[in-house]
């Protein structure tokens, strides 16, 4: 599961680290390297994983925050594991999403992030007081 958490982040973490052009590219690479070598080792739940991972990076910061935690960590959780004709499929039409979307998702990151970084936004997000 650690796998969701990573790849999303580390998606996250690229967009907001470099600019545009450089962190959809990057972004794609990352992505890439990493899928085909959980598909090279027959890991189907590691690739599930990072499949959701960079499907749930592409939905934006919006979704994220919109986004109960709790539920969100039970589906990951209780994913099954993809036969390997579906992470072959998954893998290429979320490569496409991120060759035709990656440049979009980046800026929406980049423009929305710092709204989501305030003391108030967690307190709103982890439902505190405070």
């Amino acid at each position: 599961m650690n796998l969701y958490y990573g790849m999303r982040n580390d998606l996250i973490e690229i967009a907001l680290q470099y600019p545009v052009k450089k962190a959809a590219a990057y972004i794609r690479s990352f992505w890439w390297k990493r899928m085909a070598a959980g598909i090279l080792r027959g890991r189907n739940r590691e690739a599930f994983y990072m499949l959701q991972g960079a499907e749930d990076f592409l939905k934006g910061p919006r979704w994220l925050w919109s986004t109960d935690p709790e539920q969100l960590h039970e589906k990951i959780k209780s994913a099954e594991s993809l036969k390997i004709r579906e992470v072959l499929y998954r893998s290429f039409a979320v490569y496409r999403r991120l060759y035709i979307e990656a440049d979009i998702a980046v800026q929406v990151y980049q423009n929305y992030m710092e709204e989501y970084t305030t003391e108030n936004a967690w307190m709103e997000y982890l439902k505190m007081k405070a």
